[in-house]
């Protein structure tokens, strides 16, 4: 029987009264509790830790690291971390990874504290290298907090998951790892990267924000995320997943794009959490739009054609085999006609050709 080793860290509850949050932990137990069922359902066995709040230190979350190395080779790892992101000046070794000369970084909840320390992204590919060299075990990493040094809101009702720009002083063999980073002769240093996929709530210029859904505080992406896992039965790619994220997490929140990474050779085609790639025909996205309606994210580039008579280019919504159409294909999307006029207009569908037609294109 295959394994889950799962890692789980989340934070609300800060040192500091200005840096509280409120939907953290409720990410981490609603994903705790997503993956106890999908283990069950999908024969794994599930290999838990947690750190929250105050247990989530710098020295905890690098120790909770150990965890993975139990892992062969048809297992799978999964770090998921929600809490405050930020960013510090990068030493100038790194400049010539980082353009705008800025570390990312994961604030632990002794982070701010005296002598406490951010978790560089650098530290974290280390980690992740650590934890899968000479492993073949698949690795995710799913990230909700925000990458960008910018603390604004962009609604009243919406909490960023940013804190201010550290003032990170520490010597270069401080770096986690540092001693198996590459060293340039010109100085610049590299850390080294282990293959996984990454899962990010945004872009590195974007906030990643929480909101009230469903009653109660949560993270709009993990909360999308598992919204989407619960509708699809884990049937979805990384590169299904990510789509279908974009457009749930556009109809909650706007300026929030969540981002897939990925690193070193992993393969986005695998089914989320399997070592098993989809069968089949390729699967599109329903969703509706305030000026497109009801459409297709597929249009005139990926070889859609239809709109007129009975040469229209038919599709089946997944799983109830319901059909609908092509009403008009433009360059990058196509309308779609037989949704039912009920339907809530938040809803997303996975739909797969039947039949193709033929027909013009709408410019």
């Amino acid at each position: 029987m295959s394994t889950l080793f799962a890692f789980l860290v989340g934070i609300d509850k800060y040192p500091n009264p200005n840096h509280q949050l409120f939907g953290c932990v409720r990410d981490q137990t609603a994903l705790k509790q997503y993956l106890g069922q999908f283990a069950q359902g999908a024969g794994f066995e599930l290999n838990l830790i947690e750190l929250m709040n105050e247990n989530a230190t710098r020295a905890a979350v690098i120790k909770g690291f150990g965890h993975f190395q139990k892992a062969g080779a048809d297992d799978i790892c999964l770090f998921s971390f929600s809490g405050h992101g930020s960013r510090n000046d990068a030493p100038e070794a790194f400049w010539h990874l980082e353009p705008s000369k800025l570390n990312q970084s994961m604030v632990l909840w002794d982070s701010r504290t005296e002598g406490g320390l951010d978790l560089m992204d650098k530290e974290l590919s280390y980690l992740i290298w650590n934890a899968t060299r000479d492993k073949a075990s698949q690795f995710i990493a799913i990230m909700d907090c925000c990458h960008s040094g910018s603390g604004t809101r962009k609604a009243e009702e919406a909490r960023s998951r940013i804190v201010e720009k550290g003032s990170d002083k520490r010597n270069l063999e401080q770096m986690e790892g540092y001693a198996s980073y590459q060293k340039g002769n010109d100085g610049r240093l590299s850390p080294p990267r282990g293959k996984h996929i990454l899962l990010a709530a945004a872009r590195d210029n974007q906030l990643a924000k929480e909101l009230t859904l469903e009653g109660e505080t949560r993270g709009v992406f993990t909360f999308s995320l598992i919204e989407t896992l619960r509708q699809y039965g884990n049937q979805l790619t990384y590169a299904e997943l990510i789509n279908h994220l974009r457009i749930r997490i556009l109809q909650k929140v706007n300026e929030q794009s969540p981002q897939l990474d990925v690193i070193a050779g992993a393969n986005p085609d695998l089914l989320f959490l399997s070592n098993s790639k989809t069968s089949g025909q390729p699967a599109y996205l329903v969703s509706h739009d305030s000026k497109k309606g009801w459409h297709i994210n597929a249009g005139a580039i990926d070889g859609f054609k239809g709109g007129s008579g009975t040469s229209t280019t038919k599709l089946k919504l997944e799983p109830s085999g319901d059909p609908i159409q092509i009403q008009e294909v433009f360059p990058s999307y196509s309308s779609v006609e037989g949704i039912p006029a009920d339907t809530p207009l938040n809803k997303v569908f996975r739909a797969t050709v039947s039949s193709w037609g033929s027909g013009g294109l709408k410019l």
